[in-house]
């Protein structure tokens, strides 16, 4: 009776050891998160800015890229954001080359 004892005592922490480890491996390679952390949402909505009463501009985020949304009573608008440059320097981006070579009407 007291050698099983001896070897429960042992064997009942090692399990429970290999049990939890084996828990953490498979959350790791599964991907389960953290109970109560979000995950951050593919589409989300940076910024809104009313132009005029029947327009508004709408900064998007999307898998690390930045786009521009022009709602108005026109059809809607959607441009790319080019990312900054490294030197800092203002350039004239995408979007508004656009709107100033007058493929998109602004009003």
């Amino acid at each position: 009776m007291i050698e099983a004892l001896w070897r429960l005592s042992w064997a009942l922490p090692l399990v429970a050891v290999v049990g939890i480890s084996a828990i953490f491996v498979v959350r790791r390679f599964v991907g389960v998160g953290v109970a109560g952390a979000a995950a951050k949402p593919r589409l989300a909505l940076a910024e809104t800015l009313r132009a005029t009463e029947d327009t508004a501009i709408h900064v998007l985020e999307f898998e690390r890229r930045t786009f521009l949304l022009v709602e108005s009573v026109r059809p809607v608008t959607l441009l790319e954001v080019a990312p900054p440059t490294q030197t800092g320097s203002v350039t004239r981006s995408n979007w508004r080359s656009k709107f100033t070579d007058g493929t998109v009407d602004a009003r």
